[in-house]
């Protein structure tokens, strides 16, 4: 019996022109993944340790304002050392829910997308 996430999983293969839902997993994985941006996020992670302490535990920093203006920063500079910053920070906020007083996580589709560049 197919479940529901099965039907939504057809549905946007068969929009992505790919009828065969059985399209190899890993190859959509690699492509939707920058190894780069990773290494970035652990090696500026890695120094932040250094500096900061462990980022698994709260800490005294406001880490989403932080990366509101980290990427801010990237929209009027193109440097994209603001991305990794602001990734990081989200990241860490994501492990210690240090800026919101009851963090949860509940997956949801609600319609909000990403708007097209343009379409704003």
């Amino acid at each position: 019996m197919k479940t529901v996430h099965d039907f939504i999983r057809d549905h946007l293969f068969r929009q992505c022109g790919l009828c065969d839902s059985s399209f190899p997993l890993h190859l959509i994985q690699s492509s939707q993944w920058s190894v780069l941006f990773a290494r970035y996020m652990r090696n500026r992670l890695t120094m932040g340790f250094f500096r900061y302490g462990d980022n698994r535990s709260p800490g005294p920093y406001a880490n989403v304002p932080s990366a509101m203006n980290h990427l801010h920063s990237y929209l009027q500079t193109g440097n994209q050392e603001h991305l990794v910053d602001a990734a990081n920070l989200c990241m860490v906020e994501f492990m210690t829910g240090n800026c919101h007083p009851t963090p949860y996580f509940k997956a949801a589709d609600d319609s909000e997308h990403t708007p097209r560049k343009g379409r704003e």
